[in-house]
């Protein structure tokens, strides 16, 4: 005990000294984890308080992105069988060929591609008219002119005969024609 009360002194500043270690210093720590969690919530507050203001300016953007959306998948066939698209597009291009009293030498599909993140699947053609030059424009005129967007990807015309009076004819026009059909079920309004 003698021994105790000599060193007295180094013992209560050893004690001092494992009381800051093992009770202060973890109160310390743990305030300043609670102070870095306090005010990263009050980022995220602050961050969804300014959301939350400009909340109407958001809506009438939804609606801006919603209805260029509808104008877009106005640009696509609706989605369909790959069969059935391509025989009613083969029917159409005949049709369309004889209204415009050009022959339809050659109509071929190409092998079709999916991109899944415009959810489109791209069908590809290629066709082949002879026919005076005033009726491929009229032909090409129409094409341009659909609702859904048939996409002249290339075309090749080599004409001959042309006078003061005639554009001349065409052996062999060729087009390479690219149509976009939706992959899915709409999502309009769905933003």
């Amino acid at each position: 005990m003698a021994e105790l009360k000599k060193h007295a002194l180094l013992l209560s500043f050893l004690a001092m000294l494992m009381v800051a270690k093992f009770v202060v210093v973890p109160i310390f720590t743990w305030q300043a984890q609670i102070i870095a969690e306090i005010k990263e919530q009050e980022k995220k507050l602050g961050k969804t308080s300014n959301l939350l203001t400009k909340e109407d300016g958001f809506d009438s953007l939804n609606q801006q992105v919603s209805q260029q959306l509808k104008s877009a998948e106005l640009l696509l066939y609706p989605s369909q069988k790959s069969s059935v698209f391509k025989l009613e597009q083969q029917k159409y291009f005949e049709g369309l060929a004889a209204k415009h009293k050009l022959t339809l030498m050659n109509f071929s599909w190409q092998a079709n591609s999916e991109d899944k993140k415009l959810q489109v699947i791209r069908y590809q053609a290629s066709v082949r008219l002879k026919g005076n030059i005033s009726n491929l424009i009229g032909f090409i005129t129409v094409l341009e002119s659909q609702q859904q967007r048939i996409e002249i990807h290339g075309f090749n015309i080599p004409m001959k005969g042309q006078k003061d009076n005639s554009l001349g004819r065409s052996q062999n026009a060729r087009f390479s024609l690219r149509f976009y059909v939706a992959n899915q079920i709409s999502t309009t309004g769905a933003i």
